[in-house]
């Protein structure tokens, strides 16, 4: 995106259409599995929510404000899965899950703020306003999809959820497509073309379901606090950066939170 070899838009149809065929693939070989006719309108609510709504305020957010700014605001996915559960899917938050999102919160805001100035300014306000839109709607589609998981097989749902958003993501950016370059291309470009679609999309929205048939939604987004603290280990292991006092506080923040909402609850006598 910043390489001007794509657009946000026109990123999202390469994740939709590429994602959308493996799991088609997969799903064809291994899954025989039908839809009710009943619950389409519910698949396609949950493709516009989670899919068209999500991607596209994303990406178009992330062009638009600094990374440090969409990384602290997508952090709040988890409180916002937690209030969505609460409402939708009538989840009693208990103790330790609340203790956890906020420890593990805190962790998260801590580990963001040594990256660099968070701003938010006007000059960001369009952009940061996309993010916080993003984290809502992905927030509302990892309770959304929660009943859908409990009929159906995670690579059917997945399928689905992918196929009903497919037709709206194109005409939404079929202008920004026709206008791409292909010539100018570079290796770089297309391995990282090629990583968004396999890696940050088609593992991503298949783990996840895996991971809320099994889990609560406030349980497997609580583990979106993961993403900073994995990137930083990684930076640190390969030399990009720093071990600080700073950092190994967050750490222990983040992982002391996600112990907390792992474990089933607090002693009775304490």
């Amino acid at each position: 995106m910043q390489g001007d070899f794509i657009p946000p838009i026109a990123l999202v149809l390469f994740r939709v259409i590429g994602a959308g065929t493996m799991f088609w693939i997969i799903h064809v070989s291994f899954i025989r599995e039908r839809i009710k006719k009943k619950d389409v309108p519910y698949f396609i609510l949950c493709s516009i929510i989670g899919i068209v709504i999500a991607q596209n305020s994303f990406l178009m957010g992330l062009e638009k404000t600094p990374t440090i700014n969409a990384s602290l605001l997508v952090s709040t996915t988890p409180i916002i899965v937690a209030g969505f559960s609460v409402v939708i899917l009538k989840e009693r938050l208990t103790l330790n899950r609340i203790a956890g999102i906020v420890l593990a919160g805190i962790g998260t805001a801590v580990l963001l703020s040594a990256r660099g100035k968070i701003d938010f300014s006007n000059d960001y306000l369009l952009g940061n306003s996309l993010i916080i839109l993003n984290a809502t709607a992905y927030g509302l589609y990892l309770v959304l999809i929660k009943p859908l998981l409990r009929t159906y097989h995670p690579l059917t749902v997945i399928k689905w959820v992918f196929t009903f958003s497919a037709p709206m993501i194109i005409i939404i950016s079929y202008r920004d497509f026709i206008q791409i370059d292909w010539s100018a291309f570079t290796t770089y470009a297309w391995i990282g073309l090629i990583y968004v679609i396999i890696f940050a999309t088609f593992f991503t929205y298949l783990f996840n379901a895996y991971a809320i048939k099994i889990l609560s939604p406030v349980v497997a987004g609580l583990y979106l606090y993961l993403q900073p603290f994995i990137t930083t280990v990684l930076s640190i292991g390969f030399g990009k950066d720093e071990l600080t006092l700073h950092k190994i506080i967050a750490g222990i923040l983040i992982l002391t939170g996600l112990y907390f909402v792992i474990k089933k609850s607090f002693p009775r006598n304490t």
